[in-house]
């Protein structure tokens, strides 16, 4: 199974966005799992999917007021490997 690591920066100040976020993320069956990094400047939101949802996750973000830009997403066929595709896994820790 082929997954896509998807590297996004959120426009998040207020604590509800967060739940924005959370309840975006869940209309995506694909998604397989998630995390913000809060102290990032950028609020990296980092997503696990099992196809890219990189277009439409940020529009449905920016529909529901949380601003975000896609930085990066990154094809990983290795179904044992979710890190390790042009990152350190250790920017990402919540």
């Amino acid at each position: 199974m082929e997954k896509y690591i998807i590297v996004m920066s959120l426009d998040i100040w207020k604590p509800h966005y967060l739940k924005i976020v959370a309840r975006t993320i869940t209309l995506f069956k694909s998604v397989i799992d998630w995390s913000i990094d809060l102290d990032d400047k950028e609020k990296v939101l980092r997503v696990t999917a099992e196809k890219d949802v990189s277009t439409k996750l940020s529009a449905y973000l920016g529909m529901f007021g949380a601003e975000c830009r896609v930085l990066e997403v990154f094809k990983d066929p290795d179904d044992n490997r979710a890190h390790g595709r042009g990152y350190s896994a250790d920017l990402f820790l919540v």
